[in-house]
């Protein structure tokens, strides 16, 4: 058992929107002394609700989109765990290891499909992958949570191309790195891809945003997905209006 597990901040941004208790229940899933690196695990309904008070409809509500809970097994896979974990792990032979311990143990064949397509790459020549069967699904059925993960795949992969054809003065961005996907997520969330084209536009002409300011600095596509704020500000205009000391220290509250 883990005595010790790390939150770091965004995780608060992965669960905005969500209510409070399913995201307590989260937060216990991620952290409490049964969870492994590799976000795989077994934990009973029983120890769920002893701990946290929230029984099996808390587990419903949540299951599908933020962990995968098999309750034959009673085995989890909380999804944002083993991403934590990614940095370095291919070169990493003692957590490399105990990854691999974690699927092999796995009754749950579910369980095996959802957390080998999630993380396919980082697996890639350390597990076989899942045989290939139907799989029933506790809340929604296998086609409807493919279909899902493809359409955030998808609409993230549009939001990326986008501000790369829209951007002319603005540095361009090369990958979609996971850590990109799941903020863009976020972001798509607030505002349909056709609003962000407006945004990428008022960023490319906006001389203060393109290096005009006592700092040289330019904002970037890192900068504009990084939270609720910056989006909105540019909607705003609150960088190209006013004073430019005023928008020097709008800057300094952003970087």
């Amino acid at each position: 058992m883990s005595k010790f597990h790390g939150i770091d901040a965004d995780i608060w941004e992965e669960l905005l929107g969500t209510p409070p208790k399913e995201m307590l229940l989260y937060i216990y899933f991620f952290s409490n002394p049964f969870c492994r690196p590799s976000g795989l695990y077994k934990i009973r309904l029983e120890t769920i609700e002893h701990h946290t008070g929230l029984g099996k409809k808390y587990v419903e509500a949540i299951n599908g989109k933020i962990i995968d809970y098999d309750f034959e097994t009673s085995e989890v896979f909380v999804r944002g765990k083993m991403k934590r974990i990614l940095s370095g792990f291919s070169n990493n032979s003692s957590m490399r290891k105990a990854v691999k311990a974690d699927y092999e143990a796995l009754k749950s064949v579910f369980i095996k499909h959802s957390f080998y397509y999630k993380y396919e790459g980082a697996l890639e020549g350390l597990v076989s992958p899942p045989i290939h069967i139907p799989l029933p699904y506790p809340l929604h059925s296998e086609k409807e949570k493919v279909k899902e993960e493809k359409k955030h795949t998808s609409s993230a992969k549009e939001f990326f191309d986008l501000y790369n054809a829209t951007v002319t003065n603005l540095p361009k961005v090369r990958e979609l790195t996971d850590d990109r996907e799941s903020k863009v997520r976020l972001r798509l969330r607030e505002r349909p891809l056709a609003v962000w084209k407006d945004i990428f536009e008022r960023m490319d002409r906006t001389p203060f945003l393109n290096g005009e300011n006592n700092r040289g600095w330019r904002a970037t596509f890192d900068w504009i997905i990084a939270n609720q704020t910056n989006a909105a500000k540019v909607l705003e205009g609150k960088y190209d209006s006013g004073k430019p000391e005023d928008r020097n220290r709008e800057l300094i509250k952003q970087i």
